[in-house]
């Protein structure tokens, strides 16, 4: 079922005028705008439009910028576009990042540790310019994500 709903995520990305019919994911925000705005990043994140999906998490931090979650998505977005061109990515999203971390004290836990898996692709140290830092930074996160996909997300 779980497969179904990111498939169907997927699908939705593409058909942009569905937006607001379709079924959002819940995070936790003070602004019911930012739920909204996160959600269009999501799919776009997931819909390789990277470019736009920054824009989403931007216009939801505009709302609601202690959004942990909106952090978590600016950060992702930035990396996925640096990943994308083949640029080093690891010092990209390190204050969004920070900023997600700051601000989840209220998050729900599977929020908490999605940011926290995130940590695994980012570095301020000097060698995270580095290409092969960058990629030995990405190998870790499909770990943690797949963990956290077991605890939360399979039937």
């Amino acid at each position: 079922m779980v497969k179904f709903f990111f498939a169907l995520l997927l699908i939705i990305a593409y058909f942009e005028p569905l937006y607001g019919k379709m079924p959002y994911l819940s995070i936790t925000t003070a602004n019911s705008g930012s739920i909204k705005l996160f959600n269009e990043g999501y799919i776009q994140l997931f819909a390789y439009n990277y470019q736009e999906a920054k824009k989403q998490f931007t216009a939801a931090l505009a709302q609601d910028g202690k959004c942990a979650m909106c952090w978590w998505g600016l950060a992702m977005a930035n990396k996925l576009l640096l990943v994308e061109k083949g640029e080093s990515f690891s010092s990209s999203g390190v204050l969004s990042i920070n900023k997600a971390i700051k601000f989840s004290k209220n998050s729900t836990f599977w929020e908490k540790e999605l940011i926290i898996a995130a940590t695994k692709s980012f570095s301020a140290e000097k060698k995270a310019k580095i290409l092969s830092f960058n990629l030995y930074m990405q190998q870790s996160f499909p770990f943690c994500i797949k963990k956290i996909g077991e605890k939360y997300l399979l039937d």
